[in-house]
């Protein structure tokens, strides 16, 4: 897997995107780095308070561009061993965080690599992939509803 330059370390080692090849690709690096973005968007967000659905953001962090692009790099591989179901699902969920948690401006272009990994998911054959991706799509439509920004520039 190639990517751009990004480094994050984690319980389980260290994964780094790159010109060079990700250093743990199996199924677990990448589930754990998915699992790590995810906290990302919460601690970034709201750092001294639980993730609640009634959490009221205190900071203007633009996360769903980054974070969406090195999910993106997640599920680049060999389908079977490296991209396996449960990478999807960990993607799909990290992926609804990110959007959860995404408060400061937004574009169609912001949104882009979102819909791409949500339209593949929702045509993935495994039936919790899915699912997964439904989600994900909910959280879409929750954010272009709700953020004024999006009304009047996205399609």
């Amino acid at each position: 897997m190639r990517g751009s330059c990004f480094a994050y370390t984690t319980s389980s080692g260290t994964l780094t995107f790159s010109s060079k090849l990700l250093y743990k690709p199996l199924e677990q690096g990448r589930v754990a780095l998915a699992k790590e973005i995810s906290n990302l968007a919460c601690s970034l967000v709201h750092p001294e308070a639980d993730c609640t659905s009634e959490f009221t953001p205190k900071h203007g962090y633009i996360i769903l561009t980054t974070c969406s692009q090195v999910l993106e790099m997640l599920l680049e591989g060999p389908s079977g061993k490296e991209v396996t179901p449960a990478v999807h699902q960990a993607v799909m969920e990290s992926l609804r965080q990110c959007l959860k948690h995404h408060q400061s401006g937004l574009s169609t272009s912001a949104l882009s690599t979102a819909h791409s990994i949500c339209a593949k998911g929702l045509m993935d054959d495994r039936r919790h992939t899915r699912l997964a991706a439904g989600y994900v799509f909910d959280a879409i439509v929750s954010l272009r509803t709700f953020t004024p920004s999006v009304q009047s520039r996205c399609y």
